[in-house]
């Protein structure tokens, strides 16, 4: 619906020459009168030209509607004028959701548009996660003075859902004896070539080698990397030294761990993994190692109601330590034999890198994938943010991968990256 809005100029001189005209009339002045008409000439083509109930239809697409977070992503606005009378003037703005910022161009846009006639623009947004709704575009269209505008909102259903894929976990090649996606060290079923070997009589006929029976006479069976599934518990650093956070409007490590976690877990889950939930702080909780959709839900409503510390959180450096032996031992107790684990820390201490050399010790792979919570912004910040790189050396000298991951980027980038590092 149209919102027809006049400038009170039109209508203060309207009132004016009226009373200028009454007054020519009564007191037979030509001079007032004349006046008069000059008004009413004026009043007159400003409500003439005023906006003649104009109609817009608004599409809107994106480059890319399931972007990773921190992506930038295209947006591009189509106004077309659906009246039949020419719109001197439009003024476009889109509906952009409150949760997402505009790095590049305006979600503002004018043009002159012909009966029939549309305009296009467009402007970059950067995702954030989860799911942002655009509301709709308001479209104003005035007259050829501007004294005249019809104000309306324009439908365009847009959904920008942020995904948070975490790509191609790298997982150690500590596995169970059931097929998934972890490449192995064996021979066997698969699809990447492994090995030749001599012919058994047992092998299958369809593993032999016959190109190469065809130049050698020698029979020889082709084996492939097995594939199997891993034994994964995802271990969340929640003790009260990760309430750190870069800024005091961002999450804490803690939020960002357990975030990620979810992710892992999610994504571990449709490798056809079996997939655990510990919590590494004072308030233990174990979910044991399963497969299914009942048991992501479980794992799901234990990271989301895991008790929340009201310590606080700390934004200016000050990483704090504790030591605990017994976090060890509890752990250690509750891992299958075989089970590797993947540590989400913060690294707020040594604790963490001692945590997994024991776990390495005692039969169990781990993988960390540490939240960057430090910054260089402050003095403070400057000198923790040192530490943290000397104990995530620290770690990585232990024998464990680590995954650095900035909340910058999405999760996806962080472990293509230490992939690619890994491989070298």
């Amino acid at each position: 619906m149209n919102e027809v809005i006049l400038n009170d100029r039109w209508q203060v001189g309207l009132l004016v020459a009226l009373v200028a005209g009454a007054l020519g009339i009564v007191g037979n002045n030509t001079v007032l009168f004349m006046a008069a008409v000059v008004g009413l000439t004026y009043a007159a083509y400003g409500f003439a030209t005023s906006p003649n109930d104009p109609s817009f239809a608004v599409s809107r697409t994106l480059s890319d509607d399931t972007p990773t977070a921190g992506q930038d992503v295209e947006v591009t606005v189509t106004v077309r004028n659906a009246s039949d009378s020419l719109v001197p003037d439009v003024r476009v703005v889109d509906g952009v959701p409150d949760r997402i910022g505009v790095v590049d161009g305006s979600p503002r846009h004018s043009a002159t548009l012909q009966a029939g006639g549309s305009t296009t623009y467009s402007y970059v947004v950067r995702a954030r996660r989860g799911r942002h709704e655009f509301d709709d575009a308001t479209v104003v269209a005035r007259n050829v003075s501007g004294d005249a505008e019809a104000r309306s909102t324009a439908s365009a259903e847009t959904t920008l859902s942020v995904s948070a894929d975490v790509g191609d976990v790298p997982l150690a090649q500590q596995t169970i004896p059931q097929t998934g996606m972890v490449p192995t060290d064996v021979g066997g079923e698969g699809v990447e070539f492994y090995q030749s070997r001599d012919y058994h009589h047992s092998d299958p006929m369809n593993r032999v080698d016959w190109k190469r029976y065809a130049r050698t006479r020698e029979l020889t069976t082709v084996e492939f990397r097995e594939e199997r599934a891993a034994n994964v518990v995802v271990l969340v650093d929640v003790r009260d030294e990760c309430r750190v956070a870069r800024r005091e409007d961002e999450p804490d490590a803690v939020t960002l761990s357990k975030f990620a976690a979810a992710r892992l877990v999610s994504h571990l889950l449709d490798e056809g993994n079996q997939v655990g939930l510990a919590f590494y702080g004072y308030d233990s909780e174990y979910v044991p190692p399963g497969v299914g959709d009942g048991h992501a839900i479980r794992i799901r409503n234990a990271l989301d109601t895991s008790t929340e510390s009201s310590f606080p959180v700390v934004t200016d450096g000050g990483f704090r330590t504790y030591d605990d032996d017994r976090r060890v031992d509890w752990l250690r107790r509750r891992l299958p034999d075989g089970a590797q684990v993947m540590f989400v820390s913060a690294v707020p201490d040594d604790e963490p890198a001692e945590t997994a050399r024991r776990l390495q010790a005692s039969g169990h792979q781990v993988r960390m994938l540490a939240p960057d919570v430090t910054s260089t912004e402050t003095p403070g910040s400057t000198v923790d943010r040192i530490q943290w790189l000397e104990r995530i050396g620290n770690v990585r000298e232990a024998g464990v991968k680590v995954v650095a991951w900035s909340p910058d980027e999405p999760l996806r980038s962080a472990f293509d990256r230490a992939r690619r590092r890994w491989s070298k």
